[in-house]
């Protein structure tokens, strides 16, 4: 949810608008919007995919144990 409100945040910002077929243009071009989650890229359809990383602390030490994209 936070990543979602940031980024229809800045969308709007950048838009000067909160026109919903405009929002929907702009969401369909995002490309490498940086979130907690990750990075954010719109695909053909405007589906977000993104990645983030799965870690584990073992002993004091960040360890990655899976990077998942979708």
């Amino acid at each position: 949810m936070y990543d979602a409100v940031y980024m229809l945040a800045d969308i709007y910002k950048k838009q000067k608008s909160t026109d919903p077929k405009q929002t929907i243009g702009s969401l369909h071009n995002v490309k490498n919007w940086e979130g907690v989650l990750g990075t954010f890229t719109a695909d053909s359809e405007g589906n977000m995919v993104h990645s983030v990383s799965i870690g584990q602390i073992e002993d004091g030490k960040l360890h990655l144990v899976k990077k998942v994209s979708g």
